[in-house]
């Protein structure tokens, strides 16, 4: 008796398992402005948040740009700017996407606005347009589930400070 328990749930695992990859694997896919639209409020709130790790995940490993940035140099970029006790805003206006199957051109303005515990008000520090380089790389949903995502592959119009 026992044993004929345990196959039941055995099984009913087995077809809730099945069920939930058919859900997630046929589930209707956005559209790449969509993802990538995403990808920048998501971006633009890890910042918000001084979250390293998150901000970093949306930028891929082959990131190479005309500064002569790449990926682990950028990461020491962003880490040396998040780590201070300001508080950043950031403010993207008039963006425009263009994609082309694997890869896509975000144009931007960009405005970072700089707020400290001394001053308690917020100062625009840098305001420009940015242009993002992306490409679909394969990615993980659900730590197994193979899937495309796409990562910032260069930035141009960063400001000379950043990347001296």
């Amino acid at each position: 008796m026992r044993l004929s328990y345990w196959l039941l749930l055995a099984v009913v695992c087995i077809i809730g398992g099945f069920c939930a990859y058919l859900v997630t694997a046929n589930s209707v896919q956005e559209s790449d402005q969509v993802q990538i639209q995403t990808l920048l409020t998501d971006a633009k709130a890890a910042i918000e948040r001084k979250n390293i790790r998150r901000v970093m995940s949306y930028v891929s490993r082959n990131y190479h740009d005309h500064y002569g940035l790449n990926y682990d140099t950028l990461k020491l970029q962003v880490v040396q700017a998040l780590r201070t006790e300001d508080n950043y805003q950031i403010v993207l206006e008039n963006t425009s996407i263009e994609t082309t199957n694997e890869t896509a051109t975000v144009r931007t303005r960009v405005t970072v606005l700089l707020g400290s515990e001394t001053n308690g008000g917020l100062e625009p520090v840098f305001k420009k347009d940015v242009t993002l380089h992306l490409q679909k790389e394969k990615a993980k949903r659900f730590l197994i589930l193979p899937s495309m995502a796409w990562r910032v592959t260069s930035i141009s119009g960063l400001p000379n400070e950043f990347v001296e």
